[in-house]
């Protein structure tokens, strides 16, 4: 069957980027677009009325945690001083010795809620980002289910989060790592593809802080071999900054390029924290050198560090020197128009100018960076 949507603002594809088509026409036939213009002559079966309406692709939420701290949508202002605005540290880490939490028997409306949230908000590609609540198997059933269309995999890491009653520390299990990560190969190798092809997998090797070089370096291997995009937190707060300082006497960007960790379909989850960051201050390296020269992608999260008085310096910055920008949510709200608000927003106060943080550059990392992001070009675009 082919169907004309008329009317609107059409935000059609002209080879090299987004433009607006006033009172647009988008044609599709079955499952694939066939014409985007001005006008359309030919035959239709059908005729739907977009008159006062936006005619968008789908985005791409590249960074979303399902079901994890809904109620930070707001503050977080009880964190220790000590954080450096570290947040996930000071509602993940258990305190040593106690259990860790387990999701609960509702997990799976927790998982649903947070899913729902970011296709409500207009991502019909969403990237959970190791969080699969109720375990792998449950999640995935649940990702296909509700029809959307998610790159999924377990998280694995060499270590873990743990608050001794005044500070965080870091409890090392290697081992634990490396069958983290023969998990996750395993759920790749099963469930890639499921759901007639719109549950992908990725590999997601935790935070930098929490993974050794070479577990680090067995999942590029992984990732090459398999043919599948994978997203690490990286350069995403003070703490781990400082922590790869006097671990490696590398930066977290330069580390990650001496182990040729750095590939295109290679995200990094915030990386704000690099080398010239006015956090930072250690001029001995150009990080988003590094970042550029090996077309990976960063994916901004701006709501998150908004709330903790971080900027990410800057949007305009990364994107001028030609590195692959995605967005993502990482946590409540899931709204990925309301994140791109506060890109455009943020970048403006970073570099104290109203011509930067363009619409158009916002749009664009929300929909063709993400797609880049996931090595697809038939994704993001009309």
């Amino acid at each position: 069957m082919r169907t004309l949507m008329q009317g609107g603002w059409v935000v059609g594809y002209a080879g090299s980027g987004h433009e607006l088509i006033p009172n647009g026409c988008v044609v599709f036939e079955d499952d694939r677009v066939v014409h985007v213009g001005a006008t359309f002559d030919g035959l239709v079966d059908r005729r739907i009325d977009a008159a006062g309406k936006l005619v968008s692709p789908g985005l791409v939420n590249c960074h979303l945690h399902a079901a994890t701290n809904a109620g930070q949508s707001v503050f977080l202002d009880g964190l220790k001083a000590d954080s450096f605005a570290s947040t996930c540290l000071g509602y993940v880490a258990p305190r040593r010795g106690a259990a860790v939490p387990r999701a609960g028997d509702r997990a799976d409306v927790a998982g649903t809620y947070g899913l729902w949230s970011a296709l409500r908000a207009g991502a019909t590609t969403i990237m959970d980002v190791g969080t699969m609540p109720g375990g792998p198997v449950a999640f995935t059933k649940l990702v296909g289910e509700l029809g959307v269309r998610a790159y999924v995999g377990p998280a694995f890491r060499s270590a873990s989060y743990a608050f001794d009653g005044s500070r965080i520390v870091w409890e090392w299990d290697e081992a634990a790592g490396f069958a983290g990560l023969e998990r996750a190969v395993a759920f790749i190798k099963e469930h890639d593809g499921a759901y007639g092809g719109r549950v992908k997998a990725m590999l997601y090797p935790g935070q930098l802080d929490t993974c050794t070089p070479e577990l680090l370096r067995q999942a590029r291997r992984w990732a090459d071999d398999l043919g599948v995009p994978m997203q690490l937190h990286a350069a995403m707060n003070q703490r781990e900054f400082h922590q790869i300082l006097e671990r490696h006497g590398q930066t977290p960007i330069q580390l990650l390029h001496s182990i040729g960790f750095l590939k295109p379909r290679t995200g990094l989850g915030h990386c704000v924290f690099h080398n010239d960051h006015s956090w930072c201050h250690y001029p001995y390296g150009d990080d988003l050198k590094l970042l550029a020269d090996n077309g990976v992608t960063v994916v901004h999260a701006p709501y998150k560090y908004a709330k903790m008085g971080v900027k990410f310096e800057s949007f305009e910055r990364y994107r001028a020197l030609g590195i692959n920008l995605a967005l993502g949510t990482d946590t409540y709200p899931q709204d990925l128009i309301h994140e791109m608000r506060w890109a455009a927003l943020m970048c403006r106060l970073a570099d104290g100018s109203f011509r930067v943080g363009r619409p158009q550059d916002v749009f664009d990392a929300a929909t063709l960076g993400g797609a880049r992001h996931l090595g697809r070009d038939d994704l993001r675009r009309l």
